[in-house]
């Protein structure tokens, strides 16, 4: 008898843990996709730029004694290249172009821009990853226009209640845009709505960002923890020998 009554009392407490357990996996499946309807719909501004030689040229002289030597042993050419003679835009140098056009009322503490955001609490930004296409060959440091479109692909929301992590993976497309050409034009030219399609677009660049939650005071005292515990070496970037544009 009393055998009986112990297994009614287990079966009564572990139905409303069920219970609970549903009321959480609706509550992650209603963020999950509010995030998802929110950010890929949200209108991004089109970032204009001219693509003139001197801000690559700086940064290669910034790094010249910083990176090996080119492969072929050529010297840093130290003068300023001529748009009459342009050069194509070398790898990762379209993250100086293009920078965000925002105020600094659209800043956020860590000094990064609101476009992205999926807003509080998601407070903190990890970079996670991306990949990087020139589907056209890289565009001419010439002076000429060119546009970068930016818009959220996708959105997922990872963790537990509490604990998630939102996982937005942003997409940016950079092409060659006519003087006084309509915005409308302009994205239907360069933007697809399949990511296969490159579309008009002679860069195309994959973000993966994580946000999470700001970290409780008894988090960030345990992380003060490790700070105090032996390093590890780690070697330097082998040395790249060859590129490829695609």
């Amino acid at each position: 008898m009393v055998r009986g009554r112990i297994s009614s009392i287990q079966v009564r407490i572990a139905r409303p843990l069920r219970s609970l357990d549903r009321v959480q996996c609706r509550a992650h499946s209603s963020l999950a996709e509010r995030l998802q309807h929110e950010l890929t719909t949200r209108k991004l501004p089109l970032m204009y730029d001219y693509l003139y030689p001197q801000p690559s040229h700086m940064l290669n002289l910034t790094l010249c004694d910083l990176l090996p030597q080119s492969p072929d042993g050529r010297d840093v050419q130290t003068r300023l290249p001529s748009v009459t003679t342009p050069s194509p835009l070398p790898i990762a140098h379209h993250l100086i172009y293009f920078p965000p056009q925002v105020t600094l009322s659209q800043l956020l503490p860590d000094g990064t821009d609101v476009l992205h955001t999926p807003g509080s609490p998601f407070n903190r930004r990890l970079w996670a990853g991306g990949n990087l296409r020139f589907p056209a060959g890289a565009p001419l440091l010439d002076g000429s226009r060119a546009v970068c479109i930016e818009s959220m692909r996708n959105v997922t929301v990872k963790g537990r209640e509490g604990e998630e992590k939102v996982i937005v993976t942003i997409e940016r497309r950079i092409g060659a845009v006519p003087e006084g050409e309509p915005e409308a034009q302009t994205w239907n030219r360069i933007w697809t709505d399949n990511d296969a399609d490159a579309g008009q677009s002679s860069v195309i660049e994959n973000r993966d960002l994580i946000f999470m939650r700001c970290k409780t005071a008894e988090q960030i005292q345990m992380d003060r923890g490790h700070f105090s515990k032996p390093g590890r070496n780690v070697k330097g970037v082998p040395r790249i020998d060859s590129y490829t544009s695609h």
